[in-house]
């Protein structure tokens, strides 16, 4: 036998509400921080590749890690700036005309 809770339906929609607007905060959390991530790896990659370029072996070992490292981080970067252009965190400039 259920027993009743008053206000029960507006409790549940004030958390859907509520886990709506985390999941939006999180996703555009989650972007920052792999755009901080692919921003290290870059730094990180292009200073090794000057040291490869002088002869040195282990930092040609640390850039071929270093690539498969970035493929997966673009990767996830790409499905979280597509979902977050669906859900309208990101805006298009408009392109303006110029007159002549």
């Amino acid at each position: 036998m259920r027993s009743y809770i008053p206000g029960k339906n507006l409790l549940r929609n004030k958390f859907v509400a509520l886990m709506e607007t985390n999941k939006n905060r999180l996703q555009t959390m989650a972007l920052s921080e792999t755009t901080a991530k692919l921003e290290h790896l870059l730094h990180t990659l292009s200073k090794d590749l000057l040291k490869v370029y002088r002869g040195n072996k282990s930092a040609a070992q640390r850039v071929r890690v270093g690539t498969l490292r970035l493929e997966k981080v673009g990767k996830q970067f790409r499905k979280e700036s597509v979902s977050a252009e669906k859900n309208g965190k990101f805006r298009k400039k408009k392109v303006r005309k110029r007159k002549r």
